[in-house]
């Protein structure tokens, strides 16, 4: 087989380890991937190996990457190459976390969320109030602060944005609306168990227009139309205590349940499904990224789990602890366009950051 074509396969494979390589000196890995041979190899090298991989790296952010394979200094025959990729969280989780406190100015933390604009949220509950950062990590407005008024906060916990990057967040029993600078907009819900109210609503998220809320003491999901109506309740008196909610790519509403130590399955319609994982204890919350992959915080075992989207373990991470890496537990989760993990570090008053 010629080199070229050899190599080609090669890249196509790229998530393979390496196993043996000819050249393994002459391998520069960037995140455009270079082969480079010796100049006193004046023709294509033999490669004879039936099982070979010339190496792997670690792309710098999820989704497409162009990979160039040069032999000689020139491109091989259809080079570069446009390959997808998604999360290695097994490499991801053993990089050193990024602590974001605010100096010792956090209190505890609950709900977090990312924006597709590059921004992140994170609500501390202690504080009555909303960080919001831009995609430095840097803290941009502080949103909030303890009151009942419009555009005040008592008790945050859930946050979300929307695709519009507009941003919504559960305090008391009641679900405020705020512009992806933090600018006051509305807010909808009030206590009660009746249709369209809520009593200590927590995680949320935004789908098709539609508002999807872990209404906890009503054991149910609350679901609004984005202009604050009422649309439906989900799961009426069927949870222990509904804690998040995330939606996959195939529409099916998952929800963490706190007291039942479960993910639960429903249609967007409400009709119930079944339910994932027996592993969990006490999950606080759930996210999926872009690649259909679930993940949890896993509050009670102070950790993060990733399931695949058949509910499968694929790998968890962390324990109990302070040192990075390690929690106290973790009840928000969240996962920007690039694929980094930001974890809120409850009792920690933290925010732990997993970046490629």
């Amino acid at each position: 087989m010629a080199a070229a074509k050899q190599v080609k396969k090669i890249v196509n494979s790229l998530s393979c380890n390496p196993i043996c390589s000819k050249y393994p000196k002459y391998l520069s890995c960037h995140r455009s991937y270079s082969v480079k041979y010796p100049e006193k190899i004046k023709k294509e090298p033999k490669i004879t190996c039936s099982c070979i991989s010339v190496g792997c790296f670690s792309p710098h952010q999820v989704g497409e990457v162009k990979i160039s394979v040069r032999v000689n200094g020139k491109h091989i025959k259809g080079s570069p190459y446009s390959v997808a990729a998604s999360c290695d969280y097994t490499s991801l989780s053993k990089r050193p976390s990024k602590i974001v406190n605010n100096d010792g100015g956090m209190g505890e933390l609950w709900g977090i969320g990312c924006s597709r604009n590059g921004k992140w949220a994170v609500a501390d509950e202690s504080n009555h109030c909303v960080y919001l950062y831009d995609g430095e990590d840097q803290l941009v407005r502080k949103i909030g602060g303890e009151g009942f008024n419009s555009g005040q906060l008592y008790w945050p916990r859930g946050v979300t944005f929307d695709d519009e990057d507009d941003l919504y967040v559960t305090d008391g029993h009641r679900v405020q609306k705020f512009t992806t600078d933090g600018d006051y907009l509305f807010g909808f819900g009030k206590v009660g168990s009746y249709d369209g109210q809520l009593k200590c609503p927590v995680g949320l998220t935004v789908h098709n227009d539609k508002v999807y809320i872990a209404d906890f003491n009503n054991d149910h999901v609350s679901v609004f139309l984005i202009d604050g109506r009422f649309h439906q309740t989900i799961g009426r008196r069927q949870f222990g205590a509904p804690c998040d909610v995330a939606v996959t790519s195939n529409d099916e509403l998952l929800v963490v349940d706190w007291v039942d130590d479960c993910i639960y399955r429903y249609t967007l319609d409400g009709g119930y499904i079944g339910k994932l994982s027996d592993e969990l204890r006490q999950p606080e919350s759930i996210t999926i990224d872009s690649n259909g992959f679930i993940l949890v915080a896993d509050g009670g075992n102070h950790r993060v789990v990733i399931l695949d989207k058949f509910g499968n373990l694929v790998h968890k991470f962390g324990s109990r602890g302070s040192g990075g890496g390690k929690f106290l537990s973790p009840y928000g989760i969240a996962v920007n366009k690039n694929g980094n993990v930001y974890v809120s570090d409850y009792h920690n008053k933290r925010v732990q950051i997993f970046c490629y």
